[in-house]
């Protein structure tokens, strides 16, 4: 077999023959031990992996995939993006904020939320970097969305490209199988221990499929654990199944490697889904998760917001206590970033979205 067939084993061997991205994260991410936190819950082994630090500014999750959506984006001349989500997405700001750099706007459709400090936040970045957004509910949204995309299809300004929610598609999912082989890496120059589980959010489900179908391209021996922080009715293990599926499909055919093929070891890989933190719903913080990202980030310094990484965090801890895993070796994919502190005119804004600023906010500084 010649080299071209072989699957890659490291990120070196992936950037030989990498697609079209634009290059805007700080990589690798750094993992980083919380031994308070482990010893405050009887954990042997506790890791961090900074996914809050992929960029200086603007980081987070979203960076692995923005990577190769706007590298599409930039290949296409694309000068407007279209997506939706939940009115204080972290999607829908980091894609502003990062599309901004590279001169592209951005057209956010929103779905109203429950109210937290990281809304706000995420609002005001969006908005100084320039994105338009479009008040909807669940259901105008996708009929608003596309009405949207039609709209600048027809302005005349340039070329328009649509965006997933979440930026979930098989071009981003790449970044977070990229994101396996970085972890491989890692490993392999002994800055952490082969993790037995990694706890990841399960929102619109790219992170954590992407990382499963990476770890098995990558032949690590370790989990993918999701917590479901979003819909019950979204995040069922059919579509995760489905979406690590589609990652390894994607991986192997844009690496130019043997033929794809789907194997039951993929299937073993797919992440088992943990229900019990959702509390509520999407973005209703729980009090279990709350007392927990305070105990955290009173331990180990780090901060959560409530919606994602708290409950991520719930979850984690739920699993580990009810299977009796406290000696096994854990890794918490910490995904989090604060928007960029920003300054807008907020008795400008539209009450759609100032209420947001106005409104009381649940009880976690997130």
């Amino acid at each position: 077999m010649n080299k071209s067939s072989q699957e890659p084993s490291t990120t070196a061997d992936l950037s030989t023959r990498d697609i079209p991205r634009v290059s805007i994260g700080t990589w690798p991410t750094p993992v980083q031990e919380a031994p308070r936190f482990a010893a405050e819950h009887q954990l042997r082994s506790l890791w961090v992996k900074r996914e809050d630090q992929s960029h200086p500014i603007c980081g987070g999750n979203k960076v692995r995939g923005l990577e190769y959506l706007l590298g599409r984006a930039t290949q296409k001349n694309v000068k407007t993006l279209v997506s939706f989500s939940s009115a204080g997405s972290h999607h829908l700001s980091k894609t502003a904020w990062h599309a901004r750099q590279l001169g592209i706007d951005t057209v956010a459709v929103f779905v109203p939320q429950p109210n937290a400090h990281y809304v706000s936040a995420n609002i005001a970045s969006a908005l100084a970097a320039g994105a338009r957004y479009v008040p909807a509910n669940y259901a105008t949204v996708l009929p608003k969305t596309i009405a949207c995309y039609l709209r600048e299809r027809l302005s005349g300004t340039g070329p328009v490209m649509f965006i997933p929610p979440g930026g979930t598609s098989s071009r981003s999912m790449y970044g977070h199988v990229r994101a396996a082989f970085e972890l491989k890496d890692q490993i392999d120059a002994g800055l952490v221990p082969m993790p037995d589980y990694i706890y990841v959010a399960l929102g619109s489900l790219g992170t954590a499929c992407g990382l499963a179908a990476g770890l098995h391209h990558a032949r690590l021996d370790t989990k993918v654990v999701g917590v479901i922080v979003s819909h019950r009715w979204y995040c069922t293990a059919r579509r995760v199944r489905k979406m690590t599926r589609k990652a390894s499909w994607a991986f192997t055919t844009k690496m130019g490697t043997a033929k794809p093929r789907i194997s039951d070891d993929l299937d073993s890989a797919q992440p088992p889904l943990i229900e019990d933190a959702l509390g509520g719903g999407y973005a209703q913080f729980t009090d279990s998760a709350v007392r927990r990202a305070k105990q955290f980030e009173a331990t180990e310094g780090l901060p959560f917001d409530g919606t994602y990484m708290a409950k991520t965090l719930d979850g984690m801890l739920n699993f580990i206590e009810r299977r009796g895993l406290q000696e096994k070796t854990h890794l918490l994919w910490y995904t989090y970033c604060p928007a960029p502190p920003t300054e807008i005119d907020v008795k400008a804004l539209p009450s759609a979205l100032r209420r947001y600023f106005d409104e009381p906010v649940q009880p976690l500084d997130g």
